[in-house]
């Protein structure tokens, strides 16, 4: 007869024709008793053969387990994210790696370290020194101390008119009295001084293009046309004027 010490365990199925139970499935459970097939286990959880109750196996840091997961390991969350949360169910719920960090290996619970000097990580780089533009820079570029999307990333080396620092999430604009169209500068003493015969008043200045007035000069390094750049008595200072020059004989200025 069949008695309820014949009934199929938990942990188990028992179809048609049994002579003993089968232990579930990796990636399947079972947690009533008499029962002919297994459930899949539950997202969040993992199952590694004659699981009774998933809810006992949660998902552990740095992994995921969507439904029917065989075994801990079997999903980890990719390289440019991390996770410090157990039970994640599926690959959406991994953390994009932080701002100003990178995570370069799969299944980690926090990022590997700060982006290198030069360059900047916005979010989910997998890489201390990133360079994900499809084209060249434009010496034109004319981004903002934010992180702005372009070429479809946000993590790359500084552009031009730009620095970054060690673990910067945005580029940082060169300050005024520099213009730079190098990429990749690590400092703002990197950024180099404006031009002779230029003044640049703005930050972040890629090309100097505004040359020194008449009746001043604007030695390297201008930013703004004050009064201790006026041309002073006895000289004078034509358009583009880096220094003041000297009158001519036969001329003054007073």
């Amino acid at each position: 007869e069949l008695t309820n010490s014949l009934t199929c365990p938990l942990g188990h199925k028992c179809p048609l024709g049994s002579s003993s139970p089968t232990p579930c499935d990796a990636g399947q459970y079972q947690d009533v008793t008499g029962q002919f097939e297994c459930k899949e286990c539950l997202s969040g959880y993992f199952c590694d053969g004659a699981t009774i109750t998933p809810q006992d196996h949660p998902c552990p840091a740095g992994y995921y387990c969507p439904n029917a997961t065989e075994f801990s390991t079997e999903f980890p969350c990719p390289t440019g994210t991390f996770s410090n949360d157990t039970k994640l169910e599926n690959v959406g719920q991994c953390t994009e790696c932080t701002g100003g960090q990178y995570c370069e290996a799969t299944h980690l619970i926090e990022p590997t370290g700060d982006c290198l000097a030069g360059f900047y990580c916005g979010l989910g780089s997998n890489v201390s020194s990133p360079f994900d533009s499809n084209s060249p820079y434009s010496i034109n570029y004319d981004g903002n101390t934010c992180v702005q999307v372009r070429n479809f990333t946000v993590n790359d080396i500084c552009p031009p008119g730009h620095y970054c620092p060690t673990g910067s999430s945005a580029p940082l604009q060169c300050p005024q009295g520099t213009n730079s169209t190098s990429t990749g500068l690590p400092n703002a003493t990197s950024c180099q001084d404006c031009i002779q015969g230029y003044y640049c008043p703005n930050n972040g200045t890629v090309l100097a293009t505004q040359q020194c007035l008449p009746g001043s000069y604007c030695p390297a390094g201008t930013g703004e046309l004050t009064n201790s750049l006026t041309c002073p008595l006895g000289h004078k200072c034509p358009l583009g004027s880096s220094s003041p020059t000297p009158c001519d004989a036969g001329q003054y200025q007073d």
